[in-house]
């Protein structure tokens, strides 16, 4: 009779320890779900931020070849001495909007950057924080006996190999968009000093 009991108590504790086992196992599913979902949801965001960013590249792309043609004209038609006064204003003016355009479009660009690069950074303290979580939670398993290894090894390969192609891709769009601000900036000193040159002397015709 006594050795039935223990053999109960041993069975009823077995029992307990695989229930227990069960809660942790789906107590880490949840979380690692959970943090999927948040990286996931954010990695949207950044693709959503990139198209934006790749619009507003392309509107200044668009703005400063026109800013160009302008400057262009500008110059043929000064070396020409064929511009009046009162054409000389209206250019000036037009040249002045582009360039304040163009001024807006290259804040937009830099605004949109920032809040590119904190969705990258909250994704990858997400990852760092759930690659934690699941060494945790596998050394955890792993001391109770368990050798299972934690789900979704896989697919977090995978999302770090998109995280570093999106990294690569994140680099090579800063470094066009500075280019391009730098350009930007130079042709604005040049038609400052273009307008401040034909204010002091005016053109003869």
């Amino acid at each position: 009779m006594l050795l039935q009991e223990k053999f109960e108590n041993i069975q009823k504790q077995l029992e307990e320890e695989k229930e227990l086992h069960k809660k942790e196992k789906q107590f880490h599913e949840q979380v690692t779900q959970k943090y999927k979902e948040e990286i996931l949801q954010l990695k949207e965001d950044l693709i959503q931020k990139e198209k934006r960013l790749t619009t507003l590249t392309e509107q200044e792309e668009e703005v400063t070849g026109d800013l160009k043609h302008k400057t262009e004209q500008y110059e043929e038609l000064r070396s020409d001495n064929e511009l009046t006064h009162k054409q000389l204003e209206e250019l000036q003016e037009k040249l002045k909007e582009e360039i304040k355009t163009s001024s807006s479009l290259m804040k937009q660009n830099q605004v949109a950057l920032r809040e590119k690069e904190e969705l990258q950074r909250k994704i990858d303290d997400l990852q760092q924080e759930l690659e934690l979580q699941q060494a945790k939670d596998y050394k955890e398993v792993s001391g109770t006996g368990l050798h299972e290894l934690p789900t979704g090894q896989y697919t977090m390969n995978n999302d770090e190999e998109y995280d570093i192609n999106v990294k690569d891709s994140n680099d090579k769009v800063e470094t066009q968009i500075e280019t391009e601000n730098k350009e930007i900036q130079t042709t604005k000193i040049t038609l400052d000093k273009e307008i401040q040159f034909n204010y002091l002397v005016p053109s003869q015709g």
